[in-house]
């Protein structure tokens, strides 16, 4: 399957100064995505391992590139839903920061299908949280559309 659409990146930054406290800052920008995910093996009748991959650029005063990829799972029997969850990657390089984050990326997802439209067109939903290095972390909500190959 594959994905893409519109998104919100709300990317923070935490850092200790020795004795002050600890100083943070987020700020929220506008993105696109595109992303997919293709089965592995079966784990269940119901339920297949799948590799996934979302990359995105988001427009920030220097835009940056949040991308992740690794392993999950994919649920077709919630009701008119498919769900797909992993754990994986995480980087965000870009930013003008001359730094690149790395870490883990949290990973929950809804596929709507929509057979009236096309048997393979869905609208879709992605939550996503990065656990990043240097003190980053990045939550992201998108939106779009998804295609079943």
């Amino acid at each position: 399957m594959a994905w893409g659409g519109l998104g919100l990146y709300n990317v923070g930054f935490s850092q200790d100064i020795p004795g002050f406290g600890t100083v943070s800052d987020s700020s929220t920008y506008f993105g696109i995505h595109a992303g997919g995910a293709a089965n592995l093996l079966q784990l269940t009748p119901d339920l297949p391992l799948v590799a996934w991959a979302d990359i995105a650029v988001a427009f920030a005063g220097s835009p940056f590139f949040p991308i992740g990829f690794g392993p999950g799972v994919r649920y077709d029997k919630a009701g008119p839903v498919q769900l797909v969850g992993g754990l994986g990657f995480a980087m965000m390089p870009g930013g003008g920061t001359g730094e690149v984050p790395i870490g883990l990326r949290i990973l929950g997802m809804v596929l709507f299908p929509l057979p009236q439209a096309h048997r393979n067109l869905s609208l879709q939903g992605k939550l996503s949280y990065d656990f990043l290095n240097k003190g980053f972390h990045a939550f992201t909500f998108t939106v779009g559309a998804g295609w079943a190959l």
